[in-house]
């Protein structure tokens, strides 16, 4: 459920939230990760142990410069 005409306002946050999926494992493996780690760390390092999930999600997405944002965040990711 998302705000009327959020795809007409934010294209790229509307495709992103219809394609963001995740499955009671997945977020559960989250959550315990936050009683030890960061949300931001734990998230990190959860898309980088399953980057497959990134193309799914970031299908039709872009980025600020109007790049694709799946390589973004790739690229994001490989950085130290």
């Amino acid at each position: 459920m998302v705000a009327s005409g959020l795809g007409t306002r934010c294209p790229n946050l509307y495709t992103f939230l219809k394609n963001f999926r995740l499955t009671a494992d997945q977020q559960s493996w989250i959550m315990l990760g936050t009683f030890e780690s960061s949300k931001k760390s734990v998230g990190k390092t959860w898309v980088k142990v399953n980057k497959e999930i990134l193309k799914p999600w970031l299908s039709g997405v872009r980025d600020k410069k109007g790049k694709d944002a799946e390589a973004t965040v790739r690229a994001a990711l490989a950085a130290p």
